[in-house]
């Protein structure tokens, strides 16, 4: 069933502080809950909102270009493309998430669209689909071994928190948390 030849997730010798990382995400849910629908929070937005509390979910769910072979993702919001990202939350300014997400930008040789703070609820996963962006980067904060990621070539894992990790998010993939506890990844779309 899967392809040993095709290697879809990656990991880099890059790795932040896991602590610190779960400190400002604590701050940042004490202001701003998960979308009650995605579970997801937007640490960039288009600028298209001028209350923070709009601009946190700008951009999240799913974005797709229309023509793109992916039945399973419904969701296509016109006019958001992800070049258009450009504007960090007033939240995550001077913040760790900050220094993180500039660490990123410098690594990634693709510029950066959105980013987003996406939390799988326990025994859950998502759709199977496949994205436009060739790479994304996940930067597991709340991870733990029965957290997965499955694509069509291969059963993976993101297990270190705090290190960054790349999905070739063109393969036909899910994520799938078997576990009892809700999994949080930091997520970079790239253009």
């Amino acid at each position: 069933m899967f392809n040993d030849n095709v290697i879809d997730v990656e990991s880099y010798p890059i790795v932040f502080d896991k602590l610190k990382l779960k400190m400002e995400l604590g701050f940042l849910l004490k202001k701003y809950p998960w979308h009650p629908h995605s579970n997801q929070l937007s640490l960039v937005h288009t600028g298209e909102y001028e209350d923070p509390a709009d601009q946190i979910y700008d951009g999240i769910g799913s974005i797709i270009k229309p023509g793109l072979d992916n039945r399973l993702n419904r969701v296509y919001r016109e006019g958001k493309e992800k070049e258009k990202f450009t504007h960090l939350h007033p939240a995550v300014k001077n913040t760790y998430f900050e220094f993180v997400i500039n660490k990123v930008r410098e690594f990634s040789e693709k510029p950066i669209g959105r980013i987003r703070l996406m939390m799988l609820r326990s025994k859950t996963c998502y759709s199977w689909h496949k994205d436009d962006d060739l790479i994304r980067y996940h930067i597991p904060i709340i991870t733990n071994p029965r957290c997965f990621i499955v694509t069509e070539h291969g059963l993976y894992t993101m297990e270190t928190e705090g290190k960054l990790y790349s999905l070739v998010s063109t393969a036909m993939h899910t994520a799938m948390n078997a576990s009892q506890d809700d999994r949080v990844h930091l997520l970079f779309d790239t253009i």
